[in-house]
């Protein structure tokens, strides 16, 4: 209800996976320890997602993951992800 979306696991997000039908409802996302990295085009078009926050456990992120999130304003990175 109040646009925040959590990720959580363990290892590798696969690519291909996307919001597609939550889209318009994304303001945040938080993806939690475990998760080890972002897959290719994961938040494609989250137009309305302005912060994201990413644990020291992903050490990558996939091409075009936050691609078209015009919204975007602020990304905590881990360590060692530029």
């Amino acid at each position: 209800s109040d646009g925040k979306l959590v990720i959580s696991g363990s290892g590798n997000m696969e690519n291909g996976v996307s919001w597609n039908s939550i889209n318009d409802y994304v303001k945040s996302v938080v993806i939690e320890n475990s998760v080890t990295s972002i897959g290719t085009h994961a938040f494609y078009r989250c137009y309305n997602m302005t912060s994201v926050n990413i644990s020291d456990d992903v050490k990558s992120i996939g091409k075009k993951a936050f691609y078209d999130c015009s919204s975007l304003i602020s990304i905590n990175l881990p360590n060692g992800i530029t």
